[in-house]
């Protein structure tokens, strides 16, 4: 959940349609981090929201929290 310089240039080379930060109210994930994913349009789950399960059947994703 924290930003890091190279944050940015990973997320354009893979291109991630989802992403999971891990953050508590401890440990909180960072507003920088959420911006970028916002901007991308990347949806993000955060586990300090609950759990989260992702399956998938070879073809399509689902993600509950």
């Amino acid at each position: 959940g924290n930003y890091q310089k190279q944050t940015e240039k990973l997320l354009s080379w893979c291109n991630p349609k989802y992403a999971v930060i891990t953050c508590s109210d401890s440990e909180p994930d960072t507003s920088e981090t959420e911006s970028i994913l916002k901007e991308k349009d990347i949806s993000y789950y955060l586990t300090k929201n609950g759990d989260i399960t992702i399956t998938s059947n070879g073809k399509d994703i689902k993600i509950k929290q």
